[in-house]
């Protein structure tokens, strides 16, 4: 009596594929290779989404940067001056009408500041006191601090210190 091939020992035969039978799965050869693939890929675009997500929040610092500015325009041709200056973070007096509903200028990883100065009399080449306004981003990332500058350093003044970075609006 013969017993069932799982029973018996010794070496067990490989069956060798039909001609034309399909073989399924992959290679771990095959798998290891498009691992490597994937992973030079994630390598080379990494860096470009990271890219593009730091312009993305710099245009949208822009964007806040527009708002504010149209809305102190608006009060100062209604009011003829410009508002109070206040601190980082706090909308000054008289400005939030000109400004959208539920506009803060706490925002996710930066805070805006109006900033107004009278500037002294006697300067030098304007015998008389000028004034000089300004929107200022106050982060601590200063990767989106060169990023803003980057793309409002062309059309407006700037200046920045620290994790202050201040572009004027207007000056005399």
């Amino acid at each position: 009596m013969r017993l069932p091939a799982l029973f018996r020992s010794g070496a067990r035969r490989v069956r060798k594929p039909r001609e034309g039978a399909r073989r399924r799965g992959f290679t771990m050869v095959e798998t290891l290779t498009v691992a490597v693939v994937m992973g030079t890929l994630a390598r080379i675009a990494t860096p470009d989404f990271h890219r593009v997500v730091l312009r993305a929040r710099a245009a949208d610092v822009a964007a806040d940067f527009q708002t504010v500015q149209l809305a102190v325009l608006g009060y100062r041709a209604d009011h003829a001056d410009w508002p109070d200056d206040s601190y980082a973070g706090l909308v000054p007096d008289g400005l939030a009408p000109y400004l959208p509903a539920g506009f803060s200028f706490v925002r996710q990883g930066y805070l805006l500041d109006w900033e107004h100065w009278d500037l002294p009399d006697g300067l030098p080449g304007h015998p008389d006191p000028g004034e000089l306004a300004g929107i200022s981003i106050v982060t601590n990332d200063r990767a989106l601090g060169r990023a803003v500058v980057k793309l409002l350093g062309r059309s407006m003044p700037h200046y920045s210190l620290g994790s202050r970075y201040t572009f004027v609006v207007e000056g005399m």
